[in-house]
């Protein structure tokens, strides 16, 4: 069953990477509040169509309070946050911030889940995080305090958010706690549109096709089938063994932009690869 786990964190992890690139694309039209608003729409109702035969489960009463915390905290403020700080950083801080989540879930899955940070998990986690950090590279042009400040909140609230859907899971299909929060999530940010309506929107590009396209994208691919897949992940696997995934995001990253921006890889990219190959393979060896 881990390994089953490992797979649905991979493909989480080429989810939210590619959406880097969608993300960037849909920005240069949408404010973060509006595009958080109709990604959630369309990602509950395309995993409602898909799923519709699957039964809904019973949701004791003492779990609503970490559903709702799942919904608000989790999908619409931290993801929120962090869309706000990608509107004001380069793509490299922005993946670099995120790829500090697994340390935030270190910490916080040993008061709240009980969890043990072993010393080999927590040095896998750190050489990942090393990995993705040489990655990175230097920090570069194109951003804000005001960027990072935002992104690093977003990325806290989320290693809080995974720590909270590995104590809920437990008993219920991940696909309808998927909805049910990624619901709770568009309902947050409904009012959110109404300020690109009122003057926000002002030096943005106009609606195209390679925004629908995006749009699709991201809202299937990205928010859909990613958020679904992390939480299969963490009904199989403890929370610190999920988060070591989070270094394939600058991975992910780079591939893309070779493939698609015809960006070019460098020597950072293969020596952090092989230091974040080395952590993986490290945590994903420790028993139990």
């Amino acid at each position: 069953m881990a390994k089953k786990g490992y797979f649905y964190a991979v493909l989480a992890m080429l989810g939210w990477g590619t959406g880097f690139v969608a993300q960037k694309v849909l920005l240069r039209t949408f404010t973060p509040g509006t595009m958080l608003c109709l990604r959630y729409l369309l990602a509950s109702l395309i995993l409602r169509i898909i799923y519709r035969n699957v039964p809904k489960p019973e949701i004791r009463k003492e779990d609503y309070k970490y559903i709702l915390l799942i919904g608000v905290l989790g999908y619409f403020g931290s993801i929120f946050l962090q869309m706000m700080g990608t509107d004001n950083l380069n793509a490299s801080m922005s993946s670099l911030i995120n790829t500090m989540t697994p340390v935030g879930i270190l910490f916080l899955a040993i008061p709240v889940l009980g969890e043990r940070a072993t010393m080999r998990k927590t040095l896998a986690i750190l050489l990942t995080v090393i990995g993705a950090a040489v990655i990175v590279g230097r920090i570069g042009a194109g951003n804000s305090m005001k960027g990072i400040v935002l992104a690093t909140t977003g990325m806290l609230l989320w290693a809080l958010t995974s720590v909270i859907i590995r104590k809920t899971c437990e008993g219920y299909d991940g696909i309808w706690l998927t909805i049910y929060t990624q619901l709770i999530a568009a309902v947050c940010a409904v009012p959110l549109p109404v300020m690109q309506l009122m003057g926000e929107n002002a030096g943005r590009a106009p609606f195209g096709l390679s925004h629908l396209a995006a749009l699709l994208y991201f809202s299937g691919i990205c928010t859909a089938g990613a958020n679904l897949w992390w939480t299969k992940a963490l009904e199989i696997n403890d929370a610190n063994t999920c988060g070591m995934f989070y270094a394939l995001l600058p991975i992910t990253t780079a591939v893309f932009g070779v493939l698609l921006l015809h960006e070019q890889l460098t020597v950072n990219f293969f020596i952090g690869g092989l230091i974040i190959i080395a952590g993986m393979l490290l945590g994903a060896a420790e028993k139990g």
